[in-house]
């Protein structure tokens, strides 16, 4: 309890979290990491993380299960890009360090054996998940495979969704819903991808798209059928030559990219494939918004194969972006068209200073919203998104506002959800927000708690970045650090006598 409130007051004090990663190279400099990783992991380990490996985090998997409260099992590996010095891209040349301290770092040198032991840590996680009712785990897709992979299929996948637009009849780009896209437009369109097919072809390939066979292509008709892993459109990734100077060549994936691709689809479904077998819901984390558009299309595809009679896939959505409620309603709607369970969890978002360094450094409007409060009230918008469509969806709110929280109860009571059956989650990282996990628990909403682990030296800058991406959160922890004290001095009245 006591070494509870001492990390709050320090997560509380703002210099001290914005400059935590030069303090924790400083004491490595000055104490060596013997001396720094044991002081972490008897404070900040031992409070946000369960254990080193799946062995260490029975016990308090164990003691949350005596307090209603379910276990998400995460080992703490994320990514960013780090491209090689003496390896120039066309398609991340312009990448640069966040400056922001992520878990290990899957980049360049990364090979096939670390992806496959990451793998089988995460259907360990899988495994133990399945011991319990409703059970849950989360992984991320950039330790399943090189992120600049991943940043790739994002440059290729904007550009031809954007030319969706350009070639429509109608130009409003506000409302996708409406816009239709004839054969004449799609072969164009073809002409200036250098997709280059057949007359016949294209009018197959046409008809494939055009699921309703009304003569026109809509936006989720448009994106539906674009994956890598299928033969018949994986060229729209491909390289292939230019066919005139004047129209820019699409950036495209190599034979060795798209062979580390396909391995990297076939790493997630063999994790997919587990879960699904042991009935474990399995959350694919959201990262940075270079990475999410390949990211959210691969999960697309898993939902597609996996969420038929059971919700087993979840994407994640980050209400601080600006088109987080569009994105929601898109995915919704397709869900319900071609008829797999939507899955979701919602957060507000962890990559804040990192996407606007991002923007302003690159000349684009920034993702996100401009005030918390409209952060907040994106974030609310959503959950009500997913509750009116609960009837063919389920819905993680990760979140530790208690605001969104009581909020989402309201919301269910008022539209008749079961708190214990009617998909709905509530979840909160270990350590953090206790008060309204077990509140939830008691009171029979399912409620869970985040459970990272890991190596201590690996896990380290997974807590680095929580404390620098939500520092606003820590120092709101006023609320839970106050609680303790008031709990640590009642302990304590008996000695005082």
């Amino acid at each position: 309890l006591l070494r509870a409130w001492l990390v709050f007051k320090v997560c509380a004090q703002e210099k001290i979290v914005a400059n935590s990663s030069r303090l924790l190279q400083m004491s490595r400099r000055v104490l060596g990491d013997r001396i720094t990783f044991a002081i972490v992991r008897h404070t900040f380990f031992a409070h946000f993380c369960a254990g080193e490996d799946g062995q260490d985090i029975k016990p308090t998997v164990d003691k949350l299960k005596q307090f209603g409260v379910g276990s998400i099992l995460d080992f703490a590996a994320e990514a960013d890009i780090t491209p090689a010095a003496d390896e120039p891209d066309v398609a991340h040349s312009e990448v640069r360090e966040s400056g922001i301290v992520s878990a290990r770092t899957y980049a360049h040198d990364i090979d096939a054996d670390e992806c496959d032991r990451n793998v089988g840590i995460f259907l360990q996680c899988v495994e133990a998940a399945s011991q319990f009712e409703d059970g849950f785990a989360a992984i991320k897709v950039t330790a399943l495979g090189r992120p600049e992979l991943l940043e790739k299929m994002t440059v290729i996948l904007s550009k031809i969704r954007s030319l969706f637009m350009r070639f429509a009849d109608d130009g409003d780009e506000g409302d996708t819903s409406r816009i239709r896209i004839t054969f004449e437009q799609f072969t164009d369109t073809l002409d200036k991808l250098h997709v280059d097919i057949d007359a016949q072809e294209r009018r197959d390939l046409f008809r494939r798209f055009d699921k309703d066979n009304n003569g026109s292509i809509d936006y989720l008709e448009w994106t539906e059928y674009l994956r890598l892993e299928d033969l018949q459109t994986r060229r729209f990734f491909t390289e292939r030559k230019r066919m005139d100077k004047e129209t820019p060549m699409l950036a495209c994936l190599s034979d060795d990219e798209l062979t580390q691709c396909l391995k990297m689809f076939a790493r997630l479904d063999v994790i997919a494939q587990a879960a699904s077998k042991a009935r474990v819901r399995l959350m694919i984390d959201a990262e940075q918004t270079y990475f999410q558009p390949a990211i959210a299309h691969t999960v697309l595809s898993l939902q597609r194969k996996y969420n038929r009679e059971f919700p087993v896939i979840f994407n994640t959505y980050q209400c601080y972006l600006r088109d987080a409620p569009s994105q929601l309603a898109v995915d919704l709607e397709r869900a319900r068209r071609e008829g797999f369970w939507f899955a979701a969890k919602l957060v507000r978002g962890a990559y804040m200073v990192a996407e606007r360094r991002r923007a302003d450094e690159r000349g684009y409007p920034d993702p996100i919203w401009a005030t918390i409060d409209e952060t907040h009230d994106c974030y609310n918008r959503c959950v009500k998104q997913v509750l009116d469509s609960i009837h063919h969806s389920n819905v993680m709110i990760a979140s530790h506002n208690e605001h969104s929280v009581a909020l989402t109860t309201q919301e269910m009571r008022r539209r008749n959800i079961d708190a214990h059956s009617g998909g709905v989650f509530f979840g909160q990282l270990l350590g953090m927000s206790d008060y309204l996990t077990l509140s939830l628990g008691k009171n029979g909403y399912g409620a869970y708690k985040y459970v990272p682990y890991g190596p201590v030296h690996e896990v380290i800058p997974y807590l680095l970045r929580r404390a620098e991406e939500n520092s606003s959160l820590l120092s709101g922890g006023q609320k839970e650090s106050t609680l303790i004290a008031q709990e640590l001095k009642r302990r304590l009245s008996p000695f005082r006598s």
